[in-house]
């Protein structure tokens, strides 16, 4: 385990939230790079691929103190991934997911006295009057319960940190994207079907708020790059690629990624939406508008799903929240993390998505073709 058997281990590393998207490709990621890992999610969740990929596994709840102890004993590193990114959840649910178990899981941790404990949170947490690009010193503002469970969760790691002088990294991602990816970029991914099936034709989308993305693969990268490294302690680092992509571009390369044939409408987006769009979501799009939207949009792929003969892994849903989130613009600086010497895998939005989308067809989670 941890590379081949002539190659010494970098060390034993704890990846919370194996059995999800990013943990389950953190435990790959961390395999190949040397370490010897414990994969551990919550109790009832599989964790047969983290076992496939070479780690040593265990079910367990971060947030019980007995438990968390017992994931620690002989670890040297934590990545505190976890799981949970699901607007539906309540308050006190993430609060449990990220709050609780950074808190519980961050003391067991100082008293073993681990050589560095990483979190993964997330750029969501900075104050929606944004500048650009953010940078890590920008004041932090919860504007829902996964960014404020994510937010206290930082500042009690810190705390931790600060108390008992425990090596702490926070990183902050922007929107995750990458093979694997069931929840963040589903419902850009299905749209361009919707569109190409009912009215035949996809427009290209121009304009829109800035945003910037991240692939899964610099997640992990960052996280593995920034563990025992001394300038990291007491720091968080914005993990985003170098594009800043209004929506509409944003768009069009994934859905050029699935070999859309354009029409020729071209909609325009407004750069500056926020203050009206965010009324509209308000007055508008009420909770029954929504659930009526995306029961609309589960039944077409229904359909899409049975007549293409794909995998039932998707389940597309607009949620105000993130709707929201995509009519301001959201762009996070990455100089901080370069500056230490981090080099991107993915730096630019459109390699990164051209590999996502031909992975999903692969896995047969997307149509071949549009």
């Amino acid at each position: 385990m941890g590379g081949s058997a002539k190659q010494k281990s970098k060390g034993k590393v704890l990846i919370t939230g194996a059995g999800d998207f990013i943990g389950l490709r953190a435990v790959e990621m961390a395999v190949e790079a040397g370490y010897e890992v414990l994969a551990t999610d919550l109790p009832g969740q599989d964790l047969s691929k983290a076992k496939t990929a070479g780690a040593h596994t265990i079910n367990g709840d971060p947030s019980v103190h007995e438990q968390a102890s017992g994931m620690i004993k002989g670890i040297d590193y934590v990545f505190h991934i976890g799981s949970g990114f699901d607007l539906t959840k309540t308050r006190e649910e993430l609060l449990k997911i990220h709050y609780e178990s950074t808190q519980v899981l961050g003391r067991a941790a100082a008293e073993a006295k681990l050589k560095h404990f990483l979190l993964s949170s997330t750029a969501d947490a900075y104050s929606p009057d944004k500048r650009i690009p953010v940078t890590e010193d920008f004041k932090q503002e919860a504007e829902n319960d996964f960014s404020f469970a994510k937010v206290v969760a930082e500042q009690e790691i810190f705390r931790i940190g600060a108390d008992t002088g425990m090596p702490v990294t926070v990183i902050r991602p922007s929107i995750i994207y990458g093979p694997g990816s069931i929840r963040r970029l589903s419902a850009f991914c299905v749209t361009a079907y919707f569109l190409s099936d009912l009215i035949g034709l996809v427009p290209k989308i121009t304009g829109g708020p800035l945003i910037n993305a991240v692939h899964v693969d610099d997640i992990v990268g960052s996280m593995i790059f920034l563990s025992g490294l001394n300038e990291a302690d007491g720091q968080a680092f914005n993990v985003a690629d170098n594009d800043w992509l209004p929506v509409g571009e944003f768009l069009e390369k994934i859905w050029s990624a699935l070999g859309v044939k354009w029409s020729s409408v071209v909609l325009y987006m407004p750069s500056n939406l926020t203050s009206v769009m965010a009324g509209l979501a308000n007055i508008c799009f009420t909770d029954w508008a929504f659930d009526q939207i995306n029961h609309f949009l589960q039944k077409q792929w229904q359909r899409i799903v049975v007549d293409r003969k794909i995998k039932p892994v998707f389940n597309p849903m607009l949620d105000k929240t993130y709707f929201r989130y995509l009519i301001r613009d959201h762009v996070y600086d990455n100089t901080k993390l370069k500056q230490l010497g981090y080099q991107f895998r993915y730096p630019h939005f459109e390699s990164g998505i051209a590999q996502t989308m031909d992975w999903y067809r692969k896995a047969q989670w997307l149509p071949e073709t549009i």
